[in-house]
C-alpha cells in the first residue's frame, strides 16, 4: 500500500507541468492560428491557376490552330505553284485554255474540295487566274501567269482568347513563266501574214544582244528571201519561220508559237494639236520652229533642228533626202492623220529623243487614233554611214522599210510590219539612259518566278 501511494503521488507531480504546458500551447494556438492563416499565401497559387487556366488552354489551342493554318497555307501554296506552272506552260504553247488548266491543277492539288473532281472545274471558290499578272514584277507581261488562292478558315480556339478571331483568310500567290526576259530591238505588231522580211543580197541585219519579235501567227511570220544575213540574240514569233538560203546566227534558239510580245506603248496617249492648218509645209533652207505644226516638213540639205522641240506633221510627209547632214537633240516628230516618214538618199542623220518629259524616249510617234490601217502608211527610214537614230521609232499602223547604217546604242523599232534592206545595225544597250522602254519577251525554261 505504501509503495502504491508514493507511486501515484509521484506520477501526479510529474504530469502536472506537462498538462499545464499543453493547456498553454492550446490557448496560444487558438489565438495565433488565425493570424498565421491570414498571412499564409500558399493557397494563392491554386487561385491563380484557376483564374489563368482558361487563358493557358486558349493560348495552347491558338498555338495548335496556328500550326493548322500554316499547314493549310503550305498545301495551298503548293496548289498555287502547280497551277501557275500549268498555266504558264499553256501560254508558252500558245494554247487558249490557260485559266482552265490552272484551275484544274489547283483542284488536283487539293484546293477547294467542295467542288467535284474530276472533271476539271470551270471555277473554284477563292481562285483567281491572271494572264498577264496584275501585280508584281511581271505585271502586264503576257508571258507570265499569276494564280491567287484565298481560303476562309473558321477558328476553333482563336475566338476564345483576347484576339477573338471569328475567321481568317489564308491567301497564297504564285507567278510562273519564262526564267529570263530579253529586250527586243524590233517588234512587228501585225497578228497575221508576214511581219518581218529580209530579202535580197546583200542584206545584213545585226541586232546584237536584242531580239526580233513578231506577233503574227503565220507559218511565214518571218521570211528570208535570197541570201540575207541576220545576227540577233534570238527570234521570238507567234508563228514560225523558215531560214531557206539565209545565214541566221542566234545567241539563243528561236522561240516559235510564242505568246504575243507586249507593245510597251500600247496604252500611251498624247494630245494632238488643234488646229493644225493645212498648207503650212516647210522645207530647207527654212527650218521648222519649236513645237510647230505642219502639213509637211521637207529637208533636202544640211539642217539643225531646234532642240527640245516637238514637230507635228498632219497628213503629209516628213522627209529628209540628199546627202546632207541633219541633226536634232531631244526632239520628237509626231505623225497624225496618216502622215508618214521618208528618209532616203544617204543623208547622215543624227536625231535623239528627249530623256525626260511627256515624250520621253520617243523619236518618231505615229498617232494610232488618227491613222488608219488598212491602208497602213508606208514609211522608209534609211541613212548614210554616220546615221544615228536614238529613241523609239513607233509606227503601230505603219509598214516600215528600214535600212542603211545606224551607229546609235538605242534604236527600237515598233511597227505593223518591217522590211529590212541594206546593212542596218540596231541595239538596246543604251535604252535605259535614253529613256526608252523596249519591248521584252520571255525566254528560257518555264519556272516559278514569284
Amino acid at each position: 500500500m505504501i509503495t502504491y501511494f508514493f507511486a501515484a503521488n509521484d506520477e501526479d507531480e510529474l504530469t502536472r507541468p506537462r498538462r499545464t504546458a499543453i493547456m498553454i500551447r492550446a490557448v496560444y494556438g487558438l489565438w495565433i492560428w488565425p493570424l498565421r492563416l491570414a498571412r499564409d499565401t500558399r493557397g494563392v497559387v491554386l487561385v491563380l491557376v484557376a483564374l489563368l487556366l482558361p487563358v493557358l488552354v486558349g493560348l495552347t489551342g491558338f498555338g495548335v490552330e496556328t500550326g493548322l493554318w500554316y499547314a493549310i497555307k503550305r498545301q495551298n501554296q503548293a496548289a498555287a505553284d502547280e497551277a501557275a506552272l500549268s498555266g504558264a506552260m499553256e501560254v508558252a504553247a500558245a494554247k487558249p485554255d490557260v485559266t482552265a488548266q490552272a484551275l484544274c491543277m489547283a483542284r488536283w492539288n487539293g484546293f477547294d474540295s467542295s467542288v467535284a473532281f474530276p472533271p476539271c472545274p470551270n471555277a473554284l471558290n477563292g481562285a483567281t487566274v491572271n494572264n498577264p499578272p496584275t501585280s508584281g514584277t511581271y505585271s502586264g507581261n503576257n508571258s507570265y501567269v499569276e494564280v491567287i488562292l484565298s481560303q476562309q478558315q473558321s477558328t476553333l480556339f482563336a475566338n476564345f482568347n483576347p484576339i477573338n478571331l471569328a475567321n481568317i483568310t489564308i491567301k497564297t500567290r504564285a507567278v510562273a513563266g519564262p526564267t529570263s526576259s530579253n529586250p527586243a530591238c524590233v517588234l512587228a505588231l501585225a497578228t497575221s501574214g508576214t511581219d518581218v522580211t529580209l530579202a535580197g543580197t546583200p542584206v545584213t541585219v545585226n541586232t546584237g544582244a536584242c531580239s526580233v519579235d513578231t506577233n503574227s501567227n503565220s507559218a511565214t511570220s518571218v521570211v528570208f528571201n535570197g541570201h540575207p544575213h541576220l545576227t540577233s540574240y534570238t527570234i521570238v514569233t507567234s508563228g514560225n519561220y523558215s531560214v531557206g538560203g539565209a545565214t541566221v546566227t542566234l545567241t539563243t534558239p528561236a522561240t516559235t508559237n510564242a505568246p504575243a510580245t507586249t507593245d510597251p506603248y500600247a496604252n500611251a496617249v498624247h494630245p494632238m494639236p488643234a488646229p493644225c492648218f493645212p498648207g503650212t509645209g516647210i522645207s530647207t533652207p527654212a527650218l521648222p520652229i519649236n513645237n510647230g505644226c505642219y502639213s509637211s516638213i521637207s529637208i533636202t540639205g544640211n539642217a539643225v533642228l531646234p532642240s527640245n522641240s516637238v514637230f507635228y506633221v498632219s497628213g503629209g510627209l516628213f522627209s529628209i533626202s540628199g546627202n546632207g547632214t541633219v541633226t536634232g537633240n531631244n526632239d520628237t516628230i509626231v505623225l497624225f492623220n496618216n502622215a508618214s516618214v521618208s528618209i532616203t538618199g544617204g543623208p547622215n542623220v543624227t536625231l535623239t529623243a528627249p530623256t525626260v518629259g511627256p515624250w520621253k524616249g520617243i523619236l518618231f510617234w505615229q498617232d494610232k487614233a488618227s491613222t488608219s490601217c488598212p491602208p497602213c502608211t508606208s514609211d522608209t527610214i534609211s541613212g548614210g554611214a554616220a546615221t544615228a537614230l536614238t529613241g523609239a521609232l513607233y509606227f503601230p499602223h505603219g509598214n516600215v522599210d528600214f535600212g542603211g547604217n545606224n551607229t546609235s546604242n538605242c534604236t527600237v523599232l515598233i511597227a505593223n510590219t518591217v522590211t529590212f534592206h541594206g546593212t542596218p545595225a540596231m541595239s538596246a544597250a543604251g535604252c535605259a539612259a535614253a529613256g526608252v522602254t523596249p519591248p521584252t519577251n520571255g525566254s528560257g525554261a518555264i519556272a516559278l518566278v514569284e
